[in-house]
């Protein structure tokens, strides 16, 4: 009889539960211990023992859940009818929660499991012989290395990773995302943003300016084109010259809108390092105008030095890598809104 569901333990994040009054419960302080010791213990800190727990049912068949084993270990674990249904939650949670945040983990990983794990009595050597892994040691720290992530704050995008579950195109926009930062990181936090990241590209002279533009310019071309494929994916559309032009301008205003009803094409985005350099910055622009200057960055782009530039918005350096991030940042939020 073929087993119903598939299980697959998710590594690079170390998962904990979170406690009403905000305190954290550090995991695996019984191991080898006495359960009734670990009983005794979050007794007398009025807090529960660990246990295995569903947080988030992305449909009827595919669910995130904290595996606990040992006496007070938890590990993050999917399930899932097919494969490539573990592999979009595993997706869902990684990348959303990359966005909302920060959470980036170069441990990341899915296993698959050979059958269903006990929900109560798991243990260490058990988990260990399911991923197929030879050596438990080993197999425990692959386990305990990478992000804190708690059962709180999963909770509170819960609604949002079921989305992205259920749209691939907002699924893939935020894959661009976490691709893009993996090649060329910028800090998304605004208070990073407004006390470090922004001054320094203010401060710097234009010789400085010029020499990180071009001695970084394949990874701020590479990272500028994978943010422009995730907003194509939003729009699921593959925009061209013409739709620029007076003659399309209202019509692809009538379907930037339509797709996404939220960020309308002539709503003001708002600039954090795009021509912040100048000495009269401009502050915002039109959703419409950002996705120009980011439709021909991409050709400069992706044609390299055989691009000539012929319009006063084909610009690029790291000041506008930068603000692609926040830019198809901003369209998956209000994406996720719209749903």
């Amino acid at each position: 009889m073929v087993a119903r569901y598939r299980y697959y333990i998710i590594t690079g994040f170390s998962p904990v539960y979170e406690q009403t009054h905000g305190m954290l419960l550090t995991t695996g302080l019984f191991r080898g211990e006495n359960i009734d010791v670990a009983k005794r213990y979050y007794e007398d800190i009025h807090a529960r023992l660990p246990v295995t727990k569903r947080l988030v049912e992305f449909d009827g068949n595919t669910a995130l859940y904290f595996l606990k084993y040992n006496i007070d270990d938890l590990a993050l674990m999917i399930r899932a009818k097919t494969y490539f249904d573990a592999v979009k939650a595993f997706d869902s949670f990684r990348c959303l929660g990359a966005l909302v945040y920060h959470w980036y983990s170069d441990e990341t990983n899915i296993i698959t499991l050979e059958h269903k794990p006990s929900f109560t009595k798991t243990q260490l050597h058990d988990l260990a012989k399911l991923a197929g892994a030879t050596d438990a040691t080993m197999f425990e720290l692959e386990l305990h290395r990478g992000i804190q992530v708690t059962d709180q704050k999963i909770l509170g995008i819960e609604k949002q990773l079921r989305n992205v579950f259920l749209h691939s195109n907002i699924r893939r926009a935020l894959a661009c995302f976490y691709q893009s930062q993996t090649i060329y990181y910028t800090h998304l936090v605004g208070s990073y943003v407004s006390s470090h990241s922004q001054p320094e590209l203010i401060g710097a002279s234009t010789e400085e300016y010029r020499q990180g533009n071009y001695q970084y310019q394949e990874m701020l071309h590479a990272s500028l084109l994978v943010c422009y494929r995730g907003i194509e994916a939003l729009y699921s559309k593959n925009f061209r010259t013409q739709d620029f032009k007076k003659s399309g301008r209202s019509k692809l205003e009538s379907y930037m809108d339509a797709k996404l009803p939220n960020a309308p094409s002539r709503s003001r985005y708002q600039l954090r390092f795009y021509r912040q350099r100048e000495k009269h910055p401009p502050r915002r622009k039109y959703i419409i105008t950002m996705l120009e200057i980011l439709f021909r960055a991409r050709n400069r782009a992706a044609h390299g030095h055989h691009w000539l530039r012929r319009h006063r918005l084909e610009t690029f350096g790291s000041d506008l890598a930068d603000e692609s991030k926040f830019f198809l940042g901003h369209l998956i939020i209000h994406t996720l809104g719209q749903q």
